[in-house]
This record gives C-alpha cells, sequence and structure tokens, in this order.
C-alpha cells in the first residue's frame, strides 16, 4: 500500500511538472 502511494504521489509530480512547463513555453 505503501508503495501505491509513493507511486501516486510521483504520477501528480510529473503531472504538475507538465503543466509548469507548458505555461512557461
Amino acid at each position: 500500500m505503501q508503495y501505491q502511494k509513493h507511486l501516486r504521489w510521483m504520477y501528480s509530480a510529473i503531472f504538475i511538472n507538465q503543466i509548469l512547463q507548458i505555461y512557461l513555453n
């Protein structure tokens, strides 16, 4: 369960990162 939670957080971070990239570019 802990591993799944960590994986979900990583996906969220990548998703936010992509949105920031779009806004900056």
